[in-house]
């Protein structure tokens, strides 16, 4: 006979589980979107100047190149 305890027990195994799998889901979402947008940044700027601008980021401060990239 299995009890209350043990039921309750599989029963949040099996939601964690699910959790673990929506959390993968997500992260996996979240990469299509910035990829995404990646794609449509560079279609505006074109690829050269895309990787200028990355270039031109690695060379100063991660704030820095935010900051300037989003005209403040």
């Amino acid at each position: 006979m299995v009890t209350k305890v043990e039921r309750e027990r599989a029963a949040l195994v099996k939601a964690e589980a699910a959790v673990t799998e929506k959390k993968k889901l997500i992260a996996k979402l979240e990469a299509e979107e910035l990829e995404k947008n990646l794609d449509k940044a560079i279609k505006k700027v074109g690829p050269a100047n895309a990787l200028a601008i990355l270039e031109a980021a690695g060379r100063v401060k991660l704030e820095t190149a935010i900051k300037r990239l989003q005209g403040t």
